[in-house]
């Protein structure tokens, strides 16, 4: 083989690298952030929520905290370094084959350093399915002191319910997401009940 026909080769094996990178980031990052759902899309859904400010808590993971465990990160990240907690929501974007796109509100909690107003999420997402919306590497936030966990018993707290909505007015859509809201809302009701009398309340 000549060497050109060597070099063509190693440069045809590397554009075809750089294309199956480019799909596999295009295959991982496109779930979360999808052009069809809009920022005013998310807007819309947390002014459902709450009235506090949507912004961005800078995403500065920490080697010891543990994904899906916020409230318990936050708490050992004021213990470490000081500062207070922010509860709130973050946002998840599902898609419902064919019937369209659903945002998932989800209770989050963030960590505001001493002396200082920013917003920290010390929570790693390692899960591509549960990575929440982002822009430039940070995490999309909804303040809201209404999101803390719910001091059922002394010895049970619970987060309160994943929040649905729609985008888009599909009637099959609506109707999906309106069940899933109530699913979520009696699961955290009877988790609430069963608590109570294990406590003999």
């Amino acid at each position: 083989m000549s060497k050109n026909n060597r070099q063509n080769r190693k440069k045809k094996k590397q554009m075809n690298l750089t294309k199956q990178k480019q799909q596999d980031h295009h295959n991982q990052s496109s779930p979360h952030n999808p052009e069809e759902v809009r920022p005013e899309d998310i807007n819309r859904a947390a002014r459902s929520i709450s009235d506090g400010p949507v912004g961005l808590a800078y995403h500065r993971p920490q080697a010891w905290a543990q994904p899906h465990t916020c409230y318990g990160n936050v708490l050992e990240m004021m213990r470490r370094e000081g500062g207070v907690g922010q509860s709130g929501w973050m946002f998840l974007i599902r898609m419902r084959a064919g019937v369209g796109y659903y945002i998932i509100a989800t209770p989050h909690a963030v960590w505001r350093p001493p002396h200082d107003n920013i917003l920290v999420d010390v929570t790693p997402h390692p899960d591509p399915k549960h990575a929440p919306v982002m822009q430039n590497g940070d995490v999309v936030f909804l303040v809201d002191n209404s999101a803390n966990m719910v001091e059922v018993t002394d010895d049970v707290a619970l987060s309160p319910p994943l929040r649905l909505f729609a985008v888009g007015d599909s009637p099959a859509l609506v109707e999906y997401v309106a069940g899933k809201n109530e699913k979520y809302a009696d699961e955290f009701e009877r988790e609430k009940r069963n608590a109570l009398e294990h406590a003999g309340r």
